[in-house]
């Protein structure tokens, strides 16, 4: 009787080592990943990885639906030429563009979602 739950107990441990080795080994495989992800987009287009970034962190503070990012990043693809001519010429141009994106997503998003974005630009505009 004994030797079965020293058998149990090992199978058991067994089960938790390989669950954490897997569990370490799958994050560091999405890690690598993510890292290579992110220096495949900048060495073919940078503004590319912009627009990720943004959509990135926009989804991490509206918390977006994918009807949402589809239509964000639409906007924000359309929109690029002109965030590129208004970096080279002027910040107080980039920061008229943001609001104007801010005006042509706010149909999209929700009351919760609206003031999230309006403190976002707020705090985007006092970093300028």
């Amino acid at each position: 009787m004994e030797s079965v739950s020293k058998a149990r107990i090992s199978s058991a441990i067994a089960g938790v080592v390989l669950f954490l080795l897997g569990a370490v080994t799958g994050g560091a495989l999405v890690r690598a990943g993510q890292q290579r992800w992110v220096r495949e987009r900048l060495a073919s287009d940078p503004a590319a990885i912009r627009t990720e970034l943004f959509l990135r962190g926009l989804d991490e503070r509206l918390s977006l639906t994918r009807a949402q990012r589809v239509q964000a990043r639409a906007l924000l693809v359309a929109q690029g030429p002109q965030y590129r001519e208004a970096i080279a010429l002027s910040r107080p141009r980039l920061t008229e563009l943001r609001h104007q994106f801010a005006r042509d997503f706010d149909a999209h998003l929700t009351p919760e979602q609206r003031v999230a974005l309006r403190a976002t630009l707020a705090e985007l505009d006092a970093r300028r």
